[in-house]
């Protein structure tokens, strides 16, 4: 039997160390996508500027992750975290 509280509490704190680490993102005014150095960071950044400017689909801006992986540093641009972030910033806001 699934503990429904255990799950539960799991996914609060999931959702609030986001919410914490995107206040400090704001405070530290560095774009911050899940990148482990703030090179990646900025070149994801790029990305998602591109993306917002030129209208840009998710399967357009995922194939750009993908390409930006196989470059050695950049590794974690496929991972779950950055494209939830990358995601958000192109399609969540003004919601």
């Amino acid at each position: 039997m699934v503990d429904n509280k255990s799950i539960w509490a799991y996914n609060n704190g999931i959702v609030n160390n986001k919410e914490q680490e995107m206040n400090e993102l704001l405070i530290n005014d560095k774009p911050y996508y899940g990148m482990f150095t703030d090179n990646g960071n900025a070149v994801i950044d790029g990305v998602v500027f591109c993306a917002k400017k030129m209208n840009w689909s998710w399967n357009l801006v995922n194939d750009m992750l993908t390409q930006i992986s196989t470059v050695d540093g950049f590794g974690e641009a496929t991972d779950t975290a950055v494209r939830e972030y990358v995601y958000e910033a192109i399609f969540s806001e003004g919601e």
